[in-house]
């Protein structure tokens, strides 16, 4: 992938999309599939928002039992699954074990029932998977197994705990790429730090956008047959700000918060009732308290997710030193083994979400249940626009089929059958990662240590040898960034030569993982910025 924002004026585009997070790159790449000509602009760096900032899981759907909701439950499990398919390398299975007591939350009779339940609706769950990634049965497990998976539950009543698998991304700004790149080599174009600043408006029809290149400082008119906004948290603020009789929608938020710590747990996500009350105002059975998750992630934790309600400015919204305080005061009152201090947060994660108007008995904030998708024809009739408000990561493929079959029919071309939830994204044609890492061994250059071979197949997948080339260009660049982490010189190079890294925070955070597990040091950020430079 090159940056040429120069070409983008001199082309009509079939359709747009405005931003580049995890929906925007999941519909570039399905439109491109189905043989459109397109184009995404991002006013920052791809997914450098809430996609690079969730909790990791990629969620079957277990959770959606208390709401009876048993097609919501259908679409996150086929989703998994097709995750785990299609990028094999960057989602695998994970086990979860949910403690039981005797006094809080569901009791191990239920919740046997809950996993037997979620077993049946997922009859499928493995279609097509080979069998190193498939999802084994669910079950209850004791105390003693409990405590064996991990230590640090909570024993006082323990009763069991309810053992079920979902699956994990490893690193959801490498699968965001990977959509990206699967969509690039489709013909899509992609321009990350170009600004949309407003629509163009014909006849009551949006005929493209008018955007500025953040980088050159350049004005540009784009021409575009249908735009879809997958803007995020800015879908309705980006629209009131030049058009706003175009979208009569209102998006309300919340901030979604995941603390990376020190490792709490290893080889099981842990899940822990809130001890504070917590009402559902749409479940059927309501739980009483809300669940967070600690996962084992890269040697770190990942613990969340921390909900609360957002009105302001999306530009404008951080997460403060008191709202980690109260975080961690919540977890440790749920998990006192645990004793989190703020010393063991290295990093904070944190995204803006659709919130529900709906509110629970005590006012809680609720997540929006559902992606939508807004025909604006039928809205305002301003035509030539959609808009989609995406909620999970783990459905943004399925959503994104939706939109574009919608696009299809808006402008008037044949039903394209969808593929993308059938062919791998970039790398991810692989059928055995293990037989890959031994022929990646097999093949690395004489400069790569051997501990970064793994590393290079788990970020990559089938296209490792992308990034052992440049060794011999030079040898240097076989060379790890740093001494105790396995990211190597080639691929700061590879992230600006060929994934259209811009910034020392594009190499840091999303072309590697040198900064999403805390504070990876001067040292580091300065190699990274020469080898930029």
């Amino acid at each position: 992938m090159n940056r040429a924002p120069e070409e983008a004026s001199r082309t009509e585009y079939d359709v747009l999309i405005i931003g580049g997070g995890i929906y925007g790159a999941c519909v570039a790449r399905d439109a491109a599939f189905r043989g459109l000509k397109v184009l995404l602009l991002e006013k920052g760096d791809f997914g450098h928002a809430t996609s690079s900032n969730s909790h990791k899981i990629i969620h079957g759907g277990l959770r959606y039992l208390q709401h009876g909701n048993f097609t919501r439950m259908r679409e996150s499990i086929k989703e998994r699954s097709t995750l785990v398919r299609i990028a094999p390398h960057l989602v695998k299975p994970m086990p979860f074990l949910i403690p039981t007591y005797q006094h809080i939350g569901a009791k191990k009779s239920l919740l046997r029932i809950a996993l037997q339940v979620n077993d049946l609706i997922a009859f499928d769950r493995n279609h097509q998977l080979p069998d190193a990634v498939q999802f084994p049965p669910s079950h209850v497990i004791s105390n003693e197994q409990s405590l064996k998976r991990c230590s640090v539950i909570n024993q006082s009543k323990l009763t069991g705990g309810a053992y079920y698998f979902d699956a994990q991304v490893h690193n959801s700004e490498r699968l965001l790429l990977a959509m990206l790149q699967s969509a690039h080599d489709q013909g899509a174009d992609l321009l990350n730090y170009v600004k949309v600043s407003k629509l163009l408006l014909a006849r009551g029809s949006v005929m493209g956008v008018q955007a500025e290149d953040i980088l050159s400082r350049n004005l540009m008119e784009i021409q575009a047959k249908l735009v879809v906004n997958c803007s995020g948290p800015w879908l309705d603020r980006f629209m009131s700000s030049g058009n706003g009789s175009a979208v009569p929608v209102r998006i309300p938020l919340l901030k979604a918060v995941v603390l990376v710590t020190n490792s709490l747990v290893d080889g099981v996500a842990l899940g822990v009732p809130s001890q504070y009350s917590y009402v559902d105002a749409d479940a059927i059975i309501n739980k009483g308290s809300r669940y967070f998750f600690i996962t084992p992630w890269r040697n770190r934790s990942l613990v969340g997710t921390f909900q609360a309600r957002y009105d302001g400015n999306p530009d404008d919204a951080c997460v403060t030193d008191e709202e980690i305080e109260a975080q961690l005061e919540e977890i440790n009152a749920s998990l006192p083994e645990a004793r989190i201090t703020r010393n063991d947060v290295q990093l904070v994660n944190w995204g803006l979400l659709p919130r529900s108007d709906a509110l629970g008995v005590n006012k809680d904030v609720q997540l929006a249940k559902h992606a939508v998708i807004y025909d604006h024809e039928k809205k305002s009739g301003i035509r030539g626009m959609l808009s989609v408000s995406g909620v999970k990561f783990t459905t943004a493929r399925a959503v994104a089929e939706k939109t574009v079959d919608l696009v299809l029919f808006k402008l008037r071309k044949q039903s394209i059958p969808c593929t993308t939830g059938i062919v791998p994204v970039y790398g991810g044609d692989i059928f055995c990662q293990d037989t890959l890492v031994r022929e990646a061994m097999e093949q690395k250059p004489d400069s790569l240590p051997p501990e970064c071979v793994s590393h290079i197949v788990s970020t990559y997948g089938s296209r490792f040898s992308e990034i052992f080339q440049y060794s011999g260009e030079d040898q240097k660049f076989g060379a790890q960034v740093i001494a105790h982490m396995p990211v190597t010189k080639a691929e700061v190079v590879h992230g600006v030569r060929k994934e259209m890294a811009q910034t020392l925070s594009d190499v840091v955070f999303r072309r590697t993982g040198l900064g999403t597990i805390g504070y990876p040091g001067t040292e580091c950020l300065h190699t990274c910025a020469m080898l930029m430079a």
